[in-house]
């Protein structure tokens, strides 16, 4: 749960004010490849999220935690680019991806994933602005 506090304040500046996130579609995804294809960005927003959170919980904050962990973000923006060349449609503002998957043991049966990937190309270029 933590994980995701933290990605959603990384998150925070890109969704305020006139840039607020409005959902105008939700696309559920079913298809072995667009599941693939969804897993590949939700790896890589975990791979973010778990560098940035450990960096958080040892005192510093969370745009010096970012740009500590750069090639994350980096490699997070590569991932998601390449997905949206396979499926333009989801390359968009006011798309928001969403699925479920077993959960393992220990986890809930079902999980649900939302990601608003046309959002995270947005928010890894602002991310790797605001480290140079």
């Amino acid at each position: 749960m933590k994980k995701n506090l933290v990605l959603l304040a990384m998150l925070m500046p890109m969704t305020s004010g006139a840039d607020q996130l409005v959902v105008a579609r939700t696309i559920r995804l079913s298809t072995a490849e667009d599941l693939a294809f969804a897993n590949e960005i939700d790896a890589s927003i975990h791979t973010v999220s778990t560098s940035v959170t450990t960096c958080v919980d040892s005192g510093q904050d969370v745009k010096a935690c970012q740009c500590k962990h750069a090639g994350a973000v980096m490699k997070l923006k590569k991932t998601t680019n390449r997905v949206l060349k396979q499926r333009p449609a989801w390359n968009a503002d006011d798309v928001v991806l969403y699925w479920e998957t077993k959960g393992t043991p220990g986890e809930p049966p079902t999980m649900s994933h939302n990601v608003a990937a046309g959002r995270i190309v947005k928010f890894a270029d602002q991310s790797l602005a605001d480290c140079k």
